[in-house]
């Protein structure tokens, strides 16, 4: 069994903690053929039907928003089509090997993140006024935000106690 998180690309539909046996219930989540998408700076793997494009099967903006994030600087951006199923790094010959249980905790357990900034020469790294209830809006506005910033600044997301109160301004505020 593989400890994953099932990913449905409705976005009203809840993230799953799911054990699956191997390739065939992966598939059957997904509803077929399976691809990779492989998120190496999260140690995980996101695998989404691959017919899917061909079908033109239903955009997943939450599975897309974390396969863009996490991916490797220079790999190609997919679009992540249907229900996807993440789970830990690609171990051939099986599907895989369980997400890993901080990935875990950050899409199955409540957190705010917030985004953080933080110039390339020093380990110091600033709150900004940008703070979310899930880690897919989060990433985008990472994205969003690591787009738009100065030249020598790194961006990155910051998973936050629920119960801490940093997090109870907009995300429309000036960042700091």
């Amino acid at each position: 069994m593989v400890r994953t998180i099932v990913i449905p690309r409705h976005p009203r539909s809840s993230v799953q903690l799911r054990d699956l046996a191997g390739i065939d219930e992966f598939e059957r989540v997904t509803g077929g053929w399976i691809e990779p998408f492989e998120l190496e700076r999260l140690s995980s793997t996101i695998w989404a039907n691959q017919v899917a494009k061909l079908e033109r099967g239903g955009f997943n903006a939450r599975a897309t928003a974390l396969s863009w994030h996490y991916a490797s600087p220079g790999r190609p951006l997919r679009f992540v089509l249907g229900d996807a199923v993440l789970a830990g790094p690609v171990d051939d010959p099986v599907v895989g090997m369980d997400a890993p249980s901080r990935v875990l905790s950050t899409l199955v357990d409540p957190h705010h993140f917030v985004i953080q900034i933080s110039p390339e020469d020093r380990e110091e790294w600033r709150n900004t006024h940008a703070c979310f209830d899930n880690i897919f809006d989060a990433a985008i506005w990472c994205m969003i935000i690591g787009l738009t910033r100065p030249g020598d600044w790194d961006v990155r997301i910051n998973p936050e106690d629920p119960n801490g109160d940093r997090c109870d301004h907009s995300p429309f505020e000036a960042v700091v």
